[in-house]
């Protein structure tokens, strides 16, 4: 057992024609996006608001199929909802700007073809950059302090990569991410979900000779 185990993991980790090396690349993600209650509360109205998160990243490929990922993603979170219980009029918009840092294990079929399939997912760490609330289209009011600076959540992305030629590609992924902690220590326990179609280029910028 341990023989075939180790016999696996070379396998995964090397390759004898496997396009090994450094890439980098940016992304765009429209998304929508929510916070999660532990208890539904009866008193709102939610509504589902869409950003567009933007990053930059970087990964190293073991070979054709298997290789990790990370870099920078800033994503607008938060959520929209109407006060039922005081006044259904009062809109309420919760704006959080996060700084991601995720870590990623990317998997994908064989890239000798001009699609691959193509899966991401791992943990992410979070900062939060700016928190604010906004009633009614006024002017927002800053509430970091209200807020956690520092969140964990995990992430999994679905979908294609178009294999270009000289070492580039696009990748075109259904991503969907949630935080594990609660966005502040005030009840009730939220947390931030989003889902959306995740777009990036990437390009190799090293490989082994």
């Amino acid at each position: 057992m341990k023989t075939q185990l180790i016999f696996i993991i070379l396998l995964l980790t090397t390759g004898l024609q496997g396009q090994r090396g450094i890439e980098a690349g940016a992304t765009i993600l429209p998304q929508i996006y929510g916070l999660y209650y532990d208890q539904s509360p009866s008193d709102r109205a939610i509504k589902i608001p869409y950003s567009f998160a933007i990053g930059v990243d970087a990964g190293f490929n073991f070979n054709d199929y298997i290789g990790l990922r990370t870099g920078f993603l800033y994503s607008p979170l938060g959520e929209k909802y109407n006060d039922i219980a005081v006044d259904p009029e009062v809109s309420y918009e919760l704006n959080l700007s996060y700084i991601q840092l995720p870590v990623y294990l990317k998997l994908n079929s064989s890239i000798e073809r001009s699609f691959s399939f193509i899966m991401i997912a791992g943990p992410y760490f979070s900062l939060l950059n700016e928190a604010t609330l906004t009633v009614n289209s006024e002017d927002p009011v800053p509430v970091l302090g209200d807020y956690n600076r520092f969140l964990t959540g995990g992430a999994l992305g679905l979908g294609l990569q178009l294999n270009l030629s000289r070492g580039g590609n696009l990748n075109f992924l259904w991503y969907n991410s949630a935080s594990l902690d609660p966005i502040s220590t005030q009840a009730p326990s939220r947390r931030v979900v989003s889902t959306g179609l995740q777009l990036a280029y990437h390009y190799f910028i090293w490989e082994p000779r």
